[in-house]
């Protein structure tokens, strides 16, 4: 334990400190495992005061006794030195005693910091009705009726988390206390507050408003009902041999250049889709040969310079289909 009663030495506490390193967060219940680690040491340190202090009284009671029958003055020598041997050693035990005081003050400062007042009470029984622009300090805030400046459907019961850095930047965010976990983010900046976003969900239903920009392959397990919408067409460059194969990775159109004889192949990337791609001849085009697909209809390529075509590919499981419509 930190008191030593054997000794009357300090130590460290163990439980707080071994179980975490530089670094680590802790929470309430971690505060509270230190401030009990103190209890058997502080009473430890108390016994030994106790102790001490009757090992100094039973000393002075025999000292004085030794003198009232006339004791030899060695037997007074000895006594004066029990006596003194004790008071150092209450000494020694009542700076202990203060050290850990000390710490206790110490841990109570840090658990302060890290929960400042009303910041983690949740179940505050004072709700917030006032106007959200007007916090200014970190907190954590459990709404009433009548808050203004929220974000849409906040309501009685909701939290709003609020960091604020000074009086011109500060961050919240607005936790949806209902069926369905809403979370939405304001910043304020130069003084003055944004707008309220909302976070996308991964459940529920949602309206996302702004446009968005996926960087990578997207899939949807559900209905998807698009409106107004428009994809880049992808340059696949200047063909003039070998085979090419399309791909509706980056984009479902495309558009090319026809520098010389080449074949079209049916897509190869799984999954049922159509890819539209834009063919103009350039100055040396030659021959388009298509392979494999399960039916070429529209009108016939030429090889003349300028000359434009929109080509449809409809890949389902039962195969890829082409069709060709010349745009001259």
């Amino acid at each position: 334990m930190p008191i030593d009663p054997d000794s009357g030495t300090f130590a460290r506490i163990w439980q707080f400190v071994d179980h975490f390193a530089q670094g680590d967060d802790i929470n309430r219940s971690d505060l509270d495992a230190a401030l009990d680690d103190f209890v058997p040491a502080i009473n430890a340190a108390l016994l030994v005061v106790a102790s001490a202090a009757a090992s100094a009284a039973a000393a002075a009671a025999s000292a004085t006794a030794a003198s009232t029958i006339g004791g030899t003055a060695g037997a007074a020598a000895g006594a004066a030195a029990a006596e003194a041997a004790a008071a150092v050693h209450i000494a020694a035990m009542a700076a202990a005693v203060s050290a850990v005081e000390d710490i206790l003050e110490t841990v109570e400062g840090i658990a302060e910091d890290l929960n400042p007042e009303g910041f983690l009470s949740l179940s505050q029984t004072t709700a917030y009705t006032g106007d959200l622009n007007s916090l200014a300090a970190t907190g954590l805030q459990k709404l009433g009726s009548g808050v203004t400046n929220g974000p849409t459907g906040a309501g009685v019961g909701d939290f709003i988390l609020t960091v604020y850095h000074d009086a011109n930047t500060a961050t919240q965010l607005a936790l949806n206390n209902g069926a369905t976990a809403l979370l939405s983010i304001r910043a304020r900046s130069s003084g003055t507050w944004g707008a309220w976003v909302d976070a996308v969900l991964t459940a529920g239903d949602q309206t996302v408003a702004g446009s968005k920009t996926f960087s990578a392959a997207t899939t949807f397990s559900a209905d998807l009902s698009l409106k107004g919408a428009a994809s880049a067409s992808v340059d696949d460059g200047t063909l003039s041999s070998g085979t090419y194969t399309p791909s509706p990775v980056g984009g479902n159109f495309r558009h090319i250049i026809n520098g010389g004889a080449f074949t079209l192949a049916p897509p190869a990337a799984s999954g049922a889709y159509t890819l539209v791609i834009e063919m103009v001849n350039g100055a040396s085009a030659g021959a388009l040969t298509t392979s494999a697909f399960l039916r070429v209809t529209g009108d016939p390529l030429t090889t003349t310079n300028g000359h434009k075509f929109q080509m449809v590919i409809v890949k389902s499981p039962a195969g890829s289909t082409l069709n060709v419509t010349a745009l001259q």
